[in-house]
């Protein structure tokens, strides 16, 4: 990342930091990719239809280099993804997002 790309430019115009959504959508693509390497492409479609949250601990500045690592987890409504994101080793966000799985005989989510 470089103070240079579009999604920086005035997004604290002051403090340029990496938008945190875009570290969310990177967890979320590495999520989908870890469900599709399963062998099962509907789960790819079921991250789509859960709950998450996210919580960003450091700001990502230009010129950082973001290390995504993604796990599934058991909760209380059957499944869920975890997410961090780490700079040099150090957190810098880590999310939590349930799983609606699709249904196989209606093709909606549970």
């Amino acid at each position: 990342m470089s103070e240079t790309d579009f999604y920086l430019q005035g997004h604290f115009p002051a403090f340029s930091v990496y938008p945190g959504m875009l570290l969310v959508e990177g967890i979320v693509q590495a999520a989908e990719k870890l469900f599709t390497l399963s062998g099962r492409p509907e789960d790819k479609e079921a991250l789509r239809t859960g709950d998450w949250a996210a919580r960003f601990l450091r700001p990502v500045l230009p010129g950082d280099t973001v290390e995504l690592l993604v796990r599934l987890t058991r909760d209380k409504s059957g499944f869920a993804v975890a997410g961090e994101g780490r700079v040099d080793g150090e957190l810098c966000v880590k999310t939590i997002m349930t799983v609606s799985r699709p249904c196989a005989a209606t093709g909606g989510a549970t």
